[in-house]
């Protein structure tokens, strides 16, 4: 599957939900009075359902946010081929991206990527210097400079901090909102 497709699949069903609950509840049919009503709605609810809304807001922010990068390095890690590149720019104030071409059956393709994670650091490479680039060999537009295992687990490990840290954030905040709105009542 198209990994451009897989990250708004997933979310997709987590929103719909949530517009669901607001239908149901039989609140407002504009735009902004929907999200009012469904922060109103949310606020209301028990603290379970608040830990439930904030568990699947995060995992469907992470798993948008970051899927797209996880799925190619995954691919890469598992069916990418190596080759040499070679560095033919470096953008310091982009990111520290770094420039490169490779060749595939007397073909050039172009990447670009930032230093670093399991590649030679933006500040020791040199324009001209050859660099590993993985490539996936149904797909060689897909490529990635350096060690897609090394990328893959920093990906991963970025996933499952915000899937794990978003909802407890998300779910202070209902529970602060909520004790905010009992004490005026």
């Amino acid at each position: 599957m198209n990994e451009r497709i897989v990250g708004p699949l997933i979310a997709l069903p987590i929103m719909f939900a949530l517009l669901i609950w607001l239908r149901r509840s039989g609140r407002a049919v504009k735009w902004d009075q929907q999200v009012r009503a469904l922060i109103g709605v949310i606020l209301s609810a028990p603290r379970w359902q608040h830990a439930l809304i904030a568990i699947m807001i995060g995992v469907g922010a992470a798993t948008l946010a970051f899927s797209f990068n996880w799925i190619q390095y995954y691919r890469l890690t598992t069916g990418g081929i190596l080759v040499q590149g070679q560095v033919i720019a470096k953008e310091p104030t982009n990111h520290r991206l770094i420039r490169y071409s490779y060749v595939v059956h007397q073909t050039t393709y172009f990447g670009s990527q930032s230093g670093g994670y399991g590649n030679v650091d933006f500040n020791q490479i040199r324009i001209g210097d050859r660099v590993p680039v993985f490539y996936l060999p149904h797909e060689p537009k897909r490529s990635c400079l350096g060690n897609p295992a090394d990328l893959l687990l920093n990906e991963s490990m970025v996933i499952a901090f915000t899937a794990i840290f978003a909802p407890l954030f998300i779910f202070w905040t209902f529970r602060r909102a909520a004790r905010r709105i009992s004490r005026s009542v």
